[in-house]
């Protein structure tokens, strides 16, 4: 029964879009969902919370650290599960990434299945130009 607002910061994104800024922006009684929370800076952090609280505006955020807030849900991820997604992403294409590679980037990255991810795709993409030019 609330009235929901979605806000999406990127990397490096360390302020809050100017039309979060408007003073009617934050619904009274409303739910902001903040994906990326980390992104902003503290004082930005600071004044949104203030924000919120002052119009009675649940605020729920995603974020990759801790960030000062109650956590509500933590997301992890095995070998296995990491396993699965590439397998699951290469169906259908070469299979130019194999279990030892996700082995060895899941233990270089834990359980940042984001980081894990981005090195396999570089990964993927060398090997798939360089079986190309072969």
């Amino acid at each position: 029964g609330r009235t929901v607002t979605l806000v999406e910061l990127h990397d490096g994104q360390r302020r809050l879009p100017r039309e979060l800024k408007r003073p009617d922006a934050i619904i009274a009684g409303g739910l902001l969902i903040v994906d990326g929370y980390e992104q902003l800076g503290r004082l930005a952090r600071w004044a949104l919370k203030r924000r919120c609280r002052r119009r009675d505006c649940g605020l729920l955020v995603t974020a990759h650290a801790p960030v000062g807030l109650p956590e509500l849900f933590r997301t992890t991820v095995s070998l296995e599960s990491a396993r699965l997604v590439v397998g699951h992403l290469q169906r259908g294409k070469p299979p130019h990434i194999g279990e030892c590679d996700v082995a060895e980037r899941f233990a270089r990255h834990g359980q940042n299945l984001r980081e894990i991810l981005f090195e396999l795709y570089d990964l993927y993409e060398f090997r798939q130009h360089r079986t190309d030019r072969s």
